[in-house]
């Protein structure tokens, strides 16, 4: 919430600060903002809550979140809390592995070459790939999904497609390969995309798998050690020192990112600077 003030509410200066707030104007916030921009609700939850007479913030606070955790999922219940400002949600809990890993983003315009949306996918099978390797996990099935554009809202169609490996891998090779052949099968001539998602799913710890005796056991180790180099290269010369399938910086299909916040601590391009060129220097005698 605090994020969605900051950017969306005049007042703020890009910054909010749930805690300094006093209770009221709180509680005033909440009732002027919709109950689709809380975190994990979205769209399509907050035309269902609708019917319970849900319609704002302040409506799912207050609301009866165990008959809600039953109608829809805990994770409504947790959100509850959370707008109570009791903490339940961990931000990152690496200790628990995944069960899919997506990785989504919408075209900064709508794209007709399939090409471009090709790069688009590569690019986010690698970015799945890595959380993939950091989990210790193998992949098993992947799903690719494209998004129309349509006249009507909500202004977006999904079209889907799943395709299962032979075997769990987490070859980055066979997992484009998989990716990109879905791309052959969802894209058709004069429509416009305006989104695309990658997504693993069938995931397996790595450690506890086992592979039977018909899969390709020579070329599976040859893969994992083609991996590993992979993996010794990005960490040695940095993660764009080599990589799988060809992807430019085709600004096309990436985002806009009009209104991301600075980041600080982690580009160096966006580090906080102090100009002290129009300071005077005196010395002291």
């Amino acid at each position: 919430m605090a994020n969605y003030f900051a950017k969306k509410r005049t007042g703020f200066n890009s910054l909010c600060y749930l805690p300094s707030l006093d209770l009221c104007s709180y509680e005033s916030l909440l009732l002027e903002t919709p109950v689709s921009e809380v975190w994990g609700v979205g769209r399509k939850i907050s035309k269902q809550l609708q019917d319970y007479e849900i319609y704002s913030c302040y409506d799912l606070t207050f609301a009866n979140e165990h008959h809600l955790a039953r109608q829809f999922s805990v994770t409504i219940a947790r959100t509850i809390r959370e707008l109570k400002s009791q903490s339940c949600i961990a931000l990152d809990d690496p200790a628990i592995p995944a069960k899919r890993i997506l990785s989504s983003r919408s075209f900064a315009s709508a794209l007709t070459e399939k090409s471009i949306i090709k790069q688009a996918v590569i690019f986010h099978v690698n970015r799945a790939h890595k959380r993939l390797v950091k989990q210790q996990q193998l992949c098993a099935c992947v799903h690719v999904s494209l998004y129309i554009k349509i006249p009507n809202p909500p202004y977006k169609k999904s079209i889907s497609y799943a395709l299962g490996l032979e075997y769990a891998s987490d070859d980055l090779l066979s997992l484009n390969c998989a990716a990109l052949k879905q791309i052959d099968v969802l894209f058709k001539e004069n429509q416009k995309y305006i989104k695309v998602e990658v997504m693993f799913s069938a995931l397996h710890v790595k450690q506890h798998y086992m592979h039977d005796l018909w899969q390709p056991l020579e070329l599976i180790q040859q893969r994992d050690h083609l991996m590993k180099t992979l993996l010794y290269m990005q960490q040695r010369y940095g993660p764009d020192c080599i990589q799988v399938g060809y992807h430019s910086a085709n600004p096309a299909w990436q985002m806009k990112q009009q209104h991301r916040s600075p980041r600080y601590t982690t580009c160096w391009q966006e580090m906080l600077t102090i100009d002290d060129s129009a300071l005077t220097v005196t010395q002291n005698k």
